[in-house]
């Protein structure tokens, strides 16, 4: 029998929520910029020796969407908070508006992983003229000050550590071996 979770992926628009989820999936990129209003996805996952139906839901950014994000929260099992490196308000936003609408709308613990998107624009000459960028340092400790179960930073272009995000999302959710997420966290770690 396969466990079911729901996996939501939260942030403002534009941060890279649908990419990073489209990378996971094996879907085509593509790099015009198409506002979410409400996606849902379903599939399968293999994490070690079990097999998850997951269903990914890919929230809205706009805060015209807050009532239609709220409704799929409740059903979570595991939320992907993302944020752009190159977009500081997107990672302010994370303290003063996500976190804050998740623990009025949740309702229950669920774990969340702290994404932060866009990290090979931190290093790009033109980008760090213009923008305020959001520190690798800056992330962790935010990730440990709303009690993320993990921090990841994914480039733009090549999400290959999507799959570890999701990977460890999942075991998030079956918490109860933690001995299986403190063995993939030292996995993953260790190999990037």
């Amino acid at each position: 029998m396969r466990s079911r979770i729901t996996c939501s992926l939260v942030g403002d628009a534009m941060v890279g929520k649908s990419r990073l989820l489209a990378s996971f999936l094996g879907q085509n990129i593509i790099d015009l910029y198409a506002p979410t209003v409400f996606s849902t996805l379903k599939g399968i996952m293999k994490v070690g020796e079990k097999q998850l139906k997951v269903k990914f839901v890919d929230t809205a950014g706009q805060q015209e969407y807050s009532r239609l994000r709220a409704f799929s929260y409740k059903k979570s099992d595991v939320f992907i908070l993302c944020f752009s490196a190159i977009d500081r308000l997107s990672f302010e936003r994370i303290r003063s508006l996500w976190i804050p609408e998740l623990e009025r709308n949740v309702g229950k613990k669920v774990p969340i992983f702290l994404v932060a998107t866009h990290k090979d624009l931190k290093y790009d000459a033109n980008v760090k003229k213009c923008t305020c960028i959001v520190s690798t340092s800056e992330g962790e400790r935010l990730a440990a000050e709303i009690k993320a179960e993990g921090y990841f930073e994914v480039n733009t272009v090549d999400y290959c550590c999507a799959r570890k995000i999701f990977e460890c999302a999942m075991c998030g959710v079956l918490s109860n071996r933690k001995g299986c997420f403190r063995t993939l966290k030292k996995y993953f770690s260790s190999r990037h």
